[in-house]
């Protein structure tokens, strides 16, 4: 696919969360392409089996370091939990349970709008710009951040197969905030150096 990179930028403990990246250098599909490793619990949530063939993320990232320097940053903030009065000990079982069947459409719009509207502020997913990106969903509980995930029918039809697809984990407010600044600084500053 892409051509095989060697100089990977780790950022944070794999054992909790961990970022780790490495620019595309010949830049023939774009200055924004990078190999994109993430590894949460020492699992590596990103790398994927297409067939018999194991696949890290290659991709144009930019749109998805754009997601973690914005959009986490409101997360972190956030004061207010998941919208909808569902039960659910972590973002996977709030999704699963936050089904509603009724016949009133207008109920049924205003539920899953706010179903809809949660979700795609706290999963990076709408930033993949059309790559196989696993799915994390990020939420505040507490001083902490949970990150879930639950990738197992995720682009089931291009047959992609996650190899670690669902967990939940929890990381301090301060660790992965300062560890999202200091990568998003370094993507940028190769960013512009590879332009």
């Amino acid at each position: 696919m892409f051509q095989v990179l060697v100089h990977m930028k780790l950022f944070g403990n794999k054992k909790m969360f961990a970022i780790e990246y490495e620019m595309e250098q010949t830049r023939e599909f774009g200055c924004g392409v990078a190999e994109l490793r993430v590894f949460i619990n020492n699992k590596s949530v990103c790398t994927f089996m297409n067939g018999d063939n194991l696949y890290e993320y290659q991709w144009d990232i930019r749109d998805t370091v754009e997601w973690l320097a914005n959009d986490l940053a409101i997360i972190i903030k956030e004061e207010k939990g998941f919208p909808l009065p569902v039960v659910g000990s972590n973002a996977n079982e709030l999704y699963e349970n936050s089904h509603l069947e009724t016949e009133d459409d207008e109920e049924l719009d205003n539920w899953y709008g706010k179903r809809n509207d949660w979700f795609y502020h706290h999963s990076w997913l709408s930033s993949r710009a059309g790559g196989p990106l696993a799915d994390l969903v990020f939420r505040r509980v507490g001083n902490m951040i949970e990150i879930s995930w639950d990738n197992r029918e995720l682009y089931e039809e291009d047959n992609v197969e996650f190899v670690n697809p669902v967990g939940v984990f929890c990381v301090e407010i301060d660790y992965l905030e300062k560890l999202v600044t200091d990568f998003v600084n370094a993507f940028n500053e190769d960013l512009k150096n590879n332009s």
